[in-house]
This record gives structure tokens, sequence and C-alpha cells, in this order.
């Protein structure tokens, strides 16, 4: 069993993800953005399913400030409609261990945590 951070502004995928999370065992945290996400008690070790666009604060947004207050990333698996290869490289420099595309296949997504959770931490 993992803590599964889920940073999406769309209250269906985080019903989603944490309804499927929650069945395969894991403890599951959400916020609607960044901002909301910077209270979370991130731990490294854990992963973080995070969208990119988002109101008030983007996920490279955060990825980065959290980076520059110290705190221990969990192994990020980004999470994204639009994101482009500047994207990747940008989310991949902030520490990311992977990249998934939306739409997604639940069963896609948690063939990913396991194996993010299998390989060392990023941060």
């Amino acid at each position: 069993m993992a803590r599964i951070f889920v940073v999406d502004d769309s209250r269906e995928v985080r019903f989603l993800l944490r309804t499927v999370l929650q069945m395969e065992g894991h403890e599951v945290f959400e916020a609607g953005d960044g901002a909301e996400a910077l209270e979370l008690p991130f731990v490294a070790g854990d992963v973080m399913l995070l969208d990119v666009m988002m109101p008030r604060m983007t996920g490279m947004e955060l990825l980065s400030e959290l980076r520059t207050r110290g705190r221990p990333l969990p192994r990020v698996v980004v999470l994204t409609a639009k994101a482009g290869e500047a994207d990747r490289k940008q989310a991949k420099e902030l520490g990311a261990a992977s990249f998934l595309t939306k739409p997604f296949d639940t069963d896609t997504v948690i063939a990913e945590i396991n194996r993010v959770l299998e390989s060392s931490p990023t941060a």
C-alpha cells in the first residue's frame, strides 16, 4: 500500500482515480490545484499523480515550488491532455518519474504507479 497524491482540477478525474486506487489498497489524498496541494503532507517514497494545466498554480509550478522549499518529492507521474515535448522535458527536469497522456486507461495508471514504486526515488 502506498500513499497516492492526486492533484487535478477535474473532480471527475480525482473521483475516478481515488476509487480505483483505494480498490487497489492505496491511501489517497486529493487536491484541486497546485496551491491546495502545497498543504498536503508529501512524503518521499509515495506517488503523486499530477495534472499540468490547473488554475491558481500549475503542475509545473507546484513541482518547482516543492523543490524550492526543499520538501521531499514523491515519485511524480504527470497526467495531462495538452502537454507537448517542452512540458515533458520540464517535468523531467523538475523530477517527474513519468508522463501519461489523458484520456488514460485506469489499468495503465495502476501499472505505471507500480512501476515507479519499484524504481528508485527521484528526489
